[in-house]
């Protein structure tokens, strides 16, 4: 994989949340969606904010969505897995790629900054209590800048939120 396909985008989303619950089927999630319509924006512009950046950093879209694609697996929402396997699809990512990042322990095929990337992940979705200095000066020994190492914190809470705010809103759906 070049530099380049690392870089690339992934498409765009009109509401991820609403379309990975077909919110669209009916109340009562259709109604909190409505009166919650800036907390709706709100979290659809995180997401793209944090997965799909305009600025260059050294955190390409391929290693956030990876860290988003671990976080769903942690975090066991089948709909985010699956939406993320896509998207790491879209972004070139290979075969050996993605099912490596599926595996406990986290270990080859993967590059060593991967693996880093995704035990953060693992540790901020399971045990955040755990994360130290130490966790974030490796991290920057990997390449990753201060700046870096603030959106891979961002993203382990938005995608944590996520994955609990699909949990809720498809209940919702169902009638739960």
């Amino acid at each position: 994989m070049t530099l380049v396909q690392m870089r690339q985008p992934l498409l765009p989303a009109a509401d991820l949340l609403d379309d990975l619950v077909d919110i669209h089927a009916g109340p009562p999630a259709v109604h909190v969606r409505a009166q919650r319509a800036v907390v709706t924006q709100a979290i659809q512009d995180s997401y793209q904010a944090l997965l799909q950046p305009h600025e260059s950093a050294s955190l390409t879209p391929l290693e956030r969505t990876l860290v988003a694609y671990r976080v769903a697996i942690v975090t066991n929402s089948a709909p985010l897995i699956e939406h993320y396997r896509g998207q790491l699809r879209r972004l070139g990512a290979t075969v050996a790629l993605v099912d490596a990042a599926e595996r406990l322990p986290l270990d080859e095929p993967l590059p060593p900054r991967i693996v880093m990337l995704l035990q953060q992940a693992d540790r901020l979705t399971s045990e955040p209590q755990t994360a130290t200095r130490a966790h974030l000066t490796t991290l920057q020994a990997e390449g990753l800048s201060l700046p870096d190492l603030l959106t891979l914190t961002q993203l382990g809470a938005f995608l944590n939120f996520q994955a609990r705010t699909l949990a809720g809103l498809q209940m919702l759906a169902e009638g739960v």
